[in-house]
């Protein structure tokens, strides 16, 4: 019987392998049990050519990896994967052909996974069901053996690392990776971004409160283009306060330190427009006096809007004095920020931020 589920299940990570010997000997263990099966219920009737068992080997590594990683975490979540033939591939996927159905069941029926097979309901589709699979008897019984932990497994550096996200159409829009083509830019950044997890993947980091494991980090551009957002996600540390952070890692056996400038977004804003900001903490506003943190907030929403507020960001209405409404607040911001009022509401693309400064300038002269 396979463990009691949890709720909160993911979706099966295709680039997980195997980087430990004891490892390697799992995944080789696993395809032999596929290719005894076979044999013995008459399933093939000649060996598989090169390039079939190429795949066999790859698409049995990858769903022993990923079931075997994650039962290592402690969790008994399900991951939830696409057993379709037609799922659409492109940089962010990886294609295990047509057979991953049969060799999921095959995996299956001799227990090394547990699948409870999915279905889609046309009539109600709140009644469909993704395929979830876990780590079967003869899995866990493997690892528990062996004494295999997340230390053993990795991630394949195949995996694309510069994500470009489409625009956000509304509130509940999750915002999917688009595909895209390759040019001299998004090579030089996945280059950058491959060097940095290299070196992040050798380094001697210790977390003291759990696994410095995820240190795979990701570039992730948002509104369908290259010059918008660029932002590095993925590291255990994002997720730490500041305070956890300084504590708790250490690199190279010694204790980190962490620079950090006042107000920068602010004062670099003021850079742009070639003005002086003024004097103090930039997030003093008069009239809002006692709720920095939700100017703070406010201040940065108003810079990623593309277009006025109508209500208060997620988890700020509390930051600020009872019966003020946002446009109230974003008022006494900018009034405060005057240089600042044509770069307000632009999604601070540069495209945009570029054509409202050469607004400013031409206004300035006239």
């Amino acid at each position: 019987m396979k463990p009691e589920p949890e709720l909160n299940e993911r979706p099966f990570n295709p680039w997980r392998i195997p980087i430990s010997l004891s490892a390697k000997s799992l995944v080789g263990d696993a395809v032999r049990s596929v290719e005894e099966f076979e044999q013995r219920e008459g399933l093939r009737r000649r060996k598989r050519r090169a390039a079939d068992q190429r795949q066999l080997k790859q698409t049995v590594s990858a769903v022993v990896c990923e079931l075997a990683h994650h039962y290592a975490t402690g969790s008994l979540s399900a991951l939830y994967i696409s057993r379709s033939k037609n799922a659409p591939q492109n940089r962010y996927t990886r294609s295990f052909g047509k057979t991953l159905p049969d060799i999921l069941d095959r995996l299956a029926i001799i227990e090394w996974i547990d699948q409870e097979i999915g279905e889609k309901s046309l009539s109600d589709p709140s009644r469909s069901r993704r395929t979830a699979i876990y780590a079967g008897r003869k899995l866990r019984g493997y690892l528990e053996q062996a004494k295999l932990t997340i230390h053993d497994f990795g991630l394949d550096l195949a995996e694309e690392v510069i994500i470009l996200r489409r625009g956000k159409e509304d509130y509940w829009d999750t915002k999917e990776s688009i595909d895209y083509s390759d040019n001299a830019t998004t090579r030089r950044y996945r280059k950058q971004v491959r060097e940095i997890n290299a070196w992040l993947a050798r380094g001697d980091i210790d977390w003291t409160e759990g696994d410095a494991v995820n240190r795979r980090l990701k570039r992730i551009f948002s509104q369908g283009q290259f010059d918008s957002g660029g932002r590095l996600f993925g590291g255990f540390w994002q997720s730490l306060s500041k305070e956890d952070r300084s504590q708790s890692i250490f690199i190279d056996g010694e204790s980190i330190c962490e620079l950090d400038y006042d107000q920068m977004a602010a004062r670099i804003l003021y850079g742009l427009v070639g003005a002086v900001p003024p004097e103090g903490d930039l997030y003093a506003i008069p009239g809002l006096e006692g709720h920095r943190k939700g100017i703070k907030k406010l201040f940065n929403s108003m810079l990623f809007a593309t277009r006025r507020l109508a209500k208060f960001p997620r988890d700020t209405r509390s930051l600020f004095p009872e019966g003020m409404t946002v446009g109230t607040a974003m008022s006494l911001i900018c009034q405060h920020h005057e240089p600042l009022r044509p770069l307000f509401f632009t999604g601070i693309e540069p495209p945009r931020v570029d054509r409202r400064l050469q607004l400013l300038r031409r206004w300035s002269h006239d």
